[in-house]
């Protein structure tokens, strides 16, 4: 895939699920890891090209954010370009009483099992595993 259409491929996933509306967070975590570890973006540049972030906070907003987010660097024009397609999961602010913030990275797929066991055993995920999220949102940024 190329990083310009990786929106399309997670949305494919996220479709196998029964939508945006049905991902709880053990769900998305499990797709996430299998799309980053089972599909590769072939325009993606040097060792980090192709990252993923996953991270953990009480947002400003007030509710408490649980981010999927992969990070692409592409060149373009001499430079790398960065994007990210984000799955961001929104709770109520309550979640942020029981789950400090915190955050996980992939720099390689090699890292994808430790991270991975790491992330489902994870005391944030034992708190929103099977709760229903206020939003869903799936978005593409470049940057």
């Amino acid at each position: 895939m190329k990083s310009t259409t990786s929106k399309l491929e997670l949305n494919r996933r996220i479709k196998k699920l029964g939508g945006l509306d049905a991902l709880r967070a053990a769900s998305a975590a499990a797709m996430i890891f299998e799309f980053y570890r089972d599909v590769r973006a072939v325009d993606a540049t040097g060792e980090e090209g192709d990252m993923l972030m996953i991270d953990w906070a009480l947002r400003r907003s007030g509710r408490f954010e649980l981010s999927f987010t992969r990070q692409f660097a592409v060149l373009a024009d001499g430079f790398d370009r960065i994007t990210q397609l984000e799955l961001r999961l929104a709770y109520g602010a309550a979640i942020g009483k029981l789950a400090k913030p915190g955050s996980r990275m992939c720099n390689d797929v090699t890292e994808v099992p430790e991270e991975q066991r790491g992330f489902m055993r994870s005391a944030v995920l034992r708190h929103l595993a099977t709760r229903r999220p206020l939003a869903v949102t799936l978005g593409y940024i470049d940057a």
